[in-house]
């Protein structure tokens, strides 16, 4: 249920967003939302390993420049460095990371 409080809440979750998917890796499943009103943006980030991972999303290759992402799930705030985010996943992490 705090999946779908959160996933309420955000714009690039309605139906009607624009998704798509980027390979990243062979452990990882990932979908990048697009609001349909609005420039928001969210990498949703689902590991499908039972190992922890460190994954590096070169955010240039993907036409993102956000240097901020905020975590919508942990609350945290990653910061891009050169133009990629370094992410550390747990077995079956989620992570939501909104451009800011």
């Amino acid at each position: 249920t705090r999946l779908v409080y959160h996933r309420i809440k955000e714009k690039c979750f309605h139906p009607h967003a624009v998704q798509t998917i980027l390979s990243l890796s062979d452990k990882v499943f990932c979908v990048l939302r697009t609001s349909v009103d609005e420039p928001e943006r969210i990498l949703a980030i689902i590991s499908i390993t039972n190992e922890t991972e460190i994954l590096v999303v070169d955010l240039n290759s993907h036409g993102l420049t956000g240097k901020s992402w905020y975590s919508i799930l942990s609350k945290n705030t990653i910061q891009a460095k050169d133009g990629k985010l370094e992410l550390h996943l747990e077995p079956y992490d989620i992570l939501w990371l909104k451009e800011t």
